[in-house]
């Protein structure tokens, strides 16, 4: 997924701490890349389409990882008008969470 960062872009983001820790094999064998979203509740959003994985990063720092995400799903959560109320409507309940922090 190439989201257009230069290295050391990618390296201030690092720093800011957009990227999640090393999340455990059963989930997710990578560490993903957020990217900020315009909602009061979310701050960023990563998704892992190999492993169809979306990552939340919440305003109150926590971040959970909903499993079976379909990539058509995030383009529509990444392309709402209301980013908050898309995932509160169609992904919170409906998909297998597993909260990492």
């Amino acid at each position: 997924m190439s989201d257009g960062c230069s290295t050391a872009s990618r390296a201030r983001h690092l720093s800011e701490g957009e990227r999640s820790p090393q999340i455990p094999n059963h989930v997710s064998p990578i560490t993903m890349d957020r990217k900020r979203v315009n909602a009061s509740n979310i701050r960023s959003v990563g998704y892992d389409a190999r492993n169809r994985n979306l990552e939340i990063e919440f305003s109150n720092g926590g971040i959970t990882q909903y499993s079976g995400v379909s990539e058509e799903i995030h383009r529509r959560l990444m392309n709402s008008p209301s980013p908050g109320s898309y995932f509160h409507d169609q992904i919170e309940e409906s998909f297998t969470a597993r909260r990492d922090r």
